[in-house]
């Protein structure tokens, strides 16, 4: 086994110097670049990312980008999560607010991809996947912030307004009676969420998807610059 992966580490070392060290101290010893170039020219494979592990992207940059990008993401998933409460007024807004939420996939790839293509499309799955969940820690912070806002201060009776007209639709229809029973406990019994409450559970929901939603995508990013000389983008 020791053999084999000094063979593998060899074909695959990296000119890269900061690289280059990152595989010494894998094997305990200074890289020598080899006398053919040939080695070099060729295209990193999953190997090379992946089981040894090297990226560009290091943990601080992740929290970098993540910040950053983050920004961007929650300013657009709180004008979705706004746009979302204000149609119980407008159902004008909840067109609006649907399109925006479908577009949020679209979003999250373009700032994956535009992390990916920084760093010179070296970058591991961890690495990205890492990235994908810091973005949506800080969306999700800003886009509940602003949700608890609008709830507190504009619409702070939402959900008991929304569940009692839930009941008034359900009243006096017989296949729903055990659902009017259900809302009629919560709401005499001020079991219904409060403000805080729904923005802490919204804000868990928003990271698990996130981190879903960014497994889906690696792939893709991966697959748009497949083939790309990645010294184009060093």
């Amino acid at each position: 086994p020791t053999m084999f992966f000094n063979a593998a580490t060899q074909f695959y070392a990296p000119k890269n110097l900061r690289h280059r060290k990152k595989f010494a101290n894998l094997q305990s010893k200074q890289w020598e670049r080899p006398a053919t170039t040939l080695i070099y020219d060729r295209q990193p494979t999953f190997f090379y990312n992946s089981l040894l592990d090297l990226s560009m992207l290091t943990s601080q940059d992740i929290y970098r980008e993540g910040a950053h990008n983050g920004v961007y993401m929650g300013l657009f998933l709180a004008v979705v999560s706004v746009l979302s409460f204000l149609s119980d007024r407008n159902s004008l807004l909840g067109i609006i607010a649907m399109p925006m939420l479908v577009c949020v996939p679209a979003l999250h790839f373009s700032l994956l991809r535009s992390a990916y293509r920084k760093y010179g499309l070296d970058a591991s799955f961890s690495a990205l996947w890492m990235l994908g969940i810091t973005i949506f820690v800080g969306a999700s912070m800003i886009c509940a912030l602003a949700t608890y806002c609008y709830l507190d201060f504009a619409d702070p009776n939402f959900f008991y307004r929304t569940a009692t007209a839930m009941m008034e639709i359900m009243k006096g229809r017989p296949e729903m009676a055990e659902t009017y029973k259900t809302f009629k406990v919560m709401v005499d019994g001020g079991l219904l969420p409060s403000n805080i409450e729904f923005c802490i559970q919204m804000m868990m929901l928003t990271i698990f998807s996130g981190s879903l939603l960014t497994i889906v995508l690696i792939p893709l990013v991966k697959l748009r610059f497949r083939g790309f000389n990645k010294r184009n983008f060093q």
